[in-house]
Order: C-alpha cells, then sequence, then structure tokens
C-alpha cells in the first residue's frame, strides 16, 4: 500500500470530493517531508512545498477534507502548525526565532544545515489574508517566501527578522466569490495565483446520512501514522529516471508552445509555473511510492495528470475577473446552470439575480453568453404552459428557437 491509497482509505466515507482529499493528502506529505529533500534543475532548486487551495461553494466539504489532513499531521507530530488566526509579522517572528518549533536542522553530507518550517491550515483563506488588516502584505509575503534560500524581513520597530532555509506550506479553503473579491482588489496578485495550486469542485460526493469511521479507516489511518514518521526521516537530493528526464524534456517543450497561445493571463501564468509544480508533486509522488530517491516515469506521469486535471477548474474560479463588472455575475450565472443539471427555467434564473443586476443587465449577459456558445435558450412544455429554458450546450439534445409555438420538451414532472 502506498500513502496516498492508504490516505484515500483513511479519508473516505465523507461527503468531501475525492480531489480535494487527493490534495489534502499531498499537503501532507509536503509537511512531513519539509526542505529536506530537493531536486536540482540547473539553474533552480525545486523542493516540495506546496500552496494548496480548496475552492467550492459552501457546503461542498472542504472545511471536511481540510480538518483530516490536520488531524494526521497533528498526530504524527513534529510539525510547526500555526494558529488559525496569525499576521505576517507573526510568522515572520516565529519562523526567525531560533528558539521556536520551526526550526530545524539536518545533516546535508557532513554539514548541518538549518532550515524553518510552518504549516498553514486555513478554514478560510481570505480570514488568513486579512488578518492585521494588511492582505496584500499578507499576499507579498506568501510570494516571496516561495522559494528563496534565506528571507529577511524588515520590521518597524524590531529592525530585521531573519529566516534560514524558509519552507512554508499552505492548505486552506475559500470560495469563488472571495476569490474573485481579492482579484477585484487586486489583492491576489498573478505571483501568488501561479504558486497556488486551486483545487475547485462544484459538487460534493455522494450524500452520506450517518458518517461513520470504520475499522478499515482507522487501520489505515495507523498506517499512516507510522509510515508518516518514517517520511519525516527523508532527506537528500532526488533525481530524475533517464525515462523520466525524456518524458519531461518533450512535454516542456510542447508546454512552451502551447502557453503562447493560450489568450488568458491566469492560464499563462498557470503554464509558466506548471513546470515546477509538477515536479513538486512527483517528488511528492514518489515519496509516497517508494523509499528511493528516484523520480520514476510513473511518478512524473501521475503528477503530470494531477495538476493538468485542475485546468478546467482554474478557468472556471477566474472566470469574470475582467474588468466588465458585470463578468461575475456571467460568471456566477454559469456556475448556477451546472449546479442544476445544466437546464433551468430563464424566470428561475431572473428571479435569483434580481438582487444582483437589473433586467437590462441580465438579458445583455445571457445575450452575451449565448453568442459565445456556453449557454443556449430553447423553450419547453410545462403543462399547459410554454416556457423559456437556459441550458449548456448539448444537455437538451434538440432545441427550437424562443418564440415558436410548438413546445419541444415536456416539464410536465417538474
Amino acid at each position: 500500500m502506498s500513502y496516498l491509497s492508504d490516505y484515500l482509505i483513511y479519508s473516505d466515507g465523507n461527503e468531501s470530493p475525492e480531489v480535494y482529499h487527493t490534495w489534502c493528502c499531498l499537503s501532507t506529505l509536503s509537511s512531513l517531508v519539509s526542505r529536506k529533500c530537493w531536486l536540482d534543475q540547473g539553474v533552480y532548486v525545486v523542493r516540495p512545498n506546496l500552496y494548496v487551495a480548496l475552492v467550492g461553494n459552501p457546503g461542498v466539504m472542504k472545511s471536511t477534507a481540510m480538518g483530516m489532513a490536520r488531524r494526521l499531521v497533528q498526530t504524527i507530530g513534529n510539525v510547526a502548525i500555526s494558529p488559525n488566526s496569525i499576521t505576517k509579522e507573526a510568522i515572520t517572528e516565529l519562523m526567525s526565532d531560533s528558539s521556536s518549533p520551526c526550526m530545524k536542522v539536518f545533516d546535508n553530507n557532513g554539514h548541518a544545515e538549518k532550515y524553518s518550517h510552518l504549516s498553514i491550515f486555513a478554514n478560510e483563506i481570505p480570514t488568513l489574508l486579512s488578518a492585521g488588516g494588511n492582505a496584500l502584505g499578507m499576499i507579498e509575503f506568501l510570494t516571496d517566501i516561495w522559494d528563496l534560500p534565506v528571507m529577511e524581513v524588515k520590521t518597524k520597530n524590531k529592525g530585521h527578522d531573519i529566516i534560514e532555509g524558509p519552507f512554508l506550506t499552505l492548505l486552506g479553503c475559500m470560495t469563488p466569490e472571495t476569490m474573485k473579491g481579492f482579484l477585484f482588489q487586486n489583492i491576489i496578485s498573478g505571483g501568488f495565483t501561479r504558486r497556488c495550486l486551486f483545487v475547485y469542485s462544484d459538487k460534493g460526493a455522494a450524500a452520506v446520512p450517518r458518517p461513520k469511521f470504520t475499522k478499515e479507516q482507522k487501520d489505515a489511518f495507523d498506517r499512516l501514522v507510522t509510515e508518516g514518521k518514517n517520511i519525516q526521516r527523508r532527506q537528500g537530493e532526488f533525481v530524475m529516471s533517464e525515462e523520466t528526464k525524456t518524458r519531461f524534456d518533450s512535454w516542456y517543450i510542447q508546454n512552451h508552445s502551447l502557453k503562447q497561445k493560450i489568450a488568458t493571463p491566469v492560464m499563462q501564468g498557470f503554464l509558466n509555473s506548471k513546470a515546477e509544480l509538477v515536479l513538486k508533486t512527483a517528488m511528492l509522488i514518489a515519496i509516497s511510492e517508494s523509499r528511493d530517491n528516484i523520480i520514476e516515469f510513473v511518478h512524473f506521469e501521475a503528477a503530470l495528470n494531477f495538476v493538468t486535471n485542475l485546468e478546467p477548474g482554474i478557468e472556471e474560479i477566474f472566470e469574470g475577473t475582467g474588468r466588465n463588472e458585470l463578468s461575475p455575475i456571467a460568471a456566477k450565472i454559469m456556475r448556477y446552470v451546472k449546479a442544476t443539471d445544466g437546464v433551468m427555467e430563464k424566470t428561475v434564473l431572473k428571479d435569483m439575480f434580481w438582487n444582483d443586476v437589473n433586467a437590462d443587465e441580465l438579458d445583455t449577459m445571457l445575450q452575451h453568453l449565448y453568442a459565445v456558445g456556453k449557454l443556449v435558450e430553447h423553450i419547453a412544455s410545462k403543462g399547459d404552459k410554454v416556457i423559456s429554458m437556459v441550458s449548456l450546450p448539448g444537455v437538451v439534445q434538440e432545441t427550437i428557437p424562443t418564440g415558436t409555438v410548438e413546445p419541444l420538451v415536456d416539464l410536465s414532472g417538474v
């Protein structure tokens, strides 16, 4: 059994989507192995620190998934975990204090190498960012500390704080609306969004009326604790196998070509950082699957699939973040239509959004969504009435234009 397969057993039986649990597992591995492992890429060194944001509407059980990851890391122990609410200044002070639990040392080929590790688990990422009333300052801090060998922070009253070998991990939750709010305030910068893995899900798993923690899950948890302690002893340089090097080189060239053609700045930024994010993930999968410090072909392929599968969610999260003030509402309309199995009555849609926009603005947005092929409008019958419907393309196989007399779809039972 691998660490990842045991984790998915441990985290089963609740309504959080599996994609949340998968990335929570990878985040725990990041916290356990810390800065002691790395991959030398010549002009830069890849270390396995991750920023993971679980993004979804309220009720998708983001906090449930994150809480299970935090519980595991706390049980394994020997990891400094941040308080729920902490300011940038407090993080700096904690990570630079030689007597704090963040401070670690390991033997790197006979040299005692110091580093400072803090893991943050945030029930609400917006609350974390806003702590201390300086969200922009926190974002800049998280962006800067990402890959620095040493971080020096100037403070107003205490001079300079120096963090040797910083290693910061973040696992937290947020909704698409709060994300867009920060973007419109220019708080979340492109630098942070390139470094953070946004794990989006619009629906939870199947309903579980009475969740139970089974013996199988407890056994898996016990194995994770034991293996987690072993993983904390892992250290040293990782290398790619020859097969992995060949695959990485060919994929990198393809990705480099693709990012030149992508129109949206968000996806361009993501593709710019994708290689590093894939290598971080591949290192963690190798740690999960093997005791050798070798990234095999299968580890790279799994990591590439995991990271690539996040791309549609990134498009979904950042849709509607342009300069048009109506674009967030248009993105919200798309999410609501998708959440109702891809089809809903137009009058219901109008009623849902009457507080957000007026009728003319709503019609303008709908006409745009029709024009670009994201939504279609058609008519249907409901009892003895003919009603207008809005749906995703292909949900209703045959449609007839609004305004025709003969209804096509019978929704009498709705």
